[in-house]
């Protein structure tokens, strides 16, 4: 039993120290106590960091779109879809943008760098006599890729929402609290890869977060 006691510690505490040292938190006695005795009885705890890796992406072209559901619908025709109406969810368009609905008179619109000024135009003109507010907000976003085996792992340090695969599987995203900060996350793949969008200030912050969640 003291054993098994010895093992199920080593499960819980060995990566999670990294946590501590992110938080500036001195690893506890009883968890020095307890590695100790695995090593002198040879079980060595696993200290590597998790199976993941974090990388930022270029620069995409990002348009805050606000407005009544006519204005919606309108814009909707510019694009060739229809407006997301539930909060959290998105779509992907055939020329690989991507419509992300926040609230039900609130989206985010991304495509290619470039774009979007032109695109901005076009929305401006199709919701001319509508309620609506249309910003390019390209400038405002950075964008990271947390992919690998344990990506989850590492990502359910930095959130509490459910991101279990069950529940947060590919085309899934959510804007919420992120490592102290706000963040748009996006589950890409099963792999499981996942993107996330935060402010372009909070981008290095963001990626040393991960980074020391990482671990190794």
């Amino acid at each position: 039993m003291l054993w098994h006691s010895y093992a199920m510690a080593a499960l819980v505490l060995a990566k999670p120290q990294q946590s501590l040292q992110r938080r500036g938190l001195r690893q506890p006695a009883f968890v020095s106590r307890y590695l100790s005795i695995l090593m002198a009885n040879g079980c060595e705890a696993d200290m590597r960091g998790y199976n993941a890796k974090v990388d930022a992406i270029p620069r995409k072209g990002m348009l805050d779109l606000r407005g009544d559901a006519e204005a919606a619908r309108l814009c909707g025709e510019t694009l060739g879809c229809r407006f997301p109406e539930e909060a959290n969810s998105k779509i992907t368009l055939p020329d690989h943008s991507a419509l992300t609905c926040l609230s039900n008179d609130h989206w985010i619109f991304e495509t290619v760098d470039g774009l979007q000024v032109q695109i901005l135009q076009q929305l401006e003109r199709a919701a001319a006599n509508q309620f609506h507010s249309f910003c390019d907000v390209s400038d405002m976003y950075a964008h990271l890729v947390l992919s690998g085996p344990e990506a989850i792992d590492v990502l359910a340090q930095c959130v509490a929402i459910d991101i279990h695969p069950s529940v947060f599987g590919p085309g899934s995203t959510a804007r919420c609290a992120f490592a102290d900060t706000v963040a748009q996350v996006s589950c890409l793949d099963s792999s499981p890869t996942f993107e996330i969008s935060v402010l372009s200030s909070y981008e290095r912050y963001s990626t040393d977060w991960l980074s020391m969640a990482i671990g190794g």
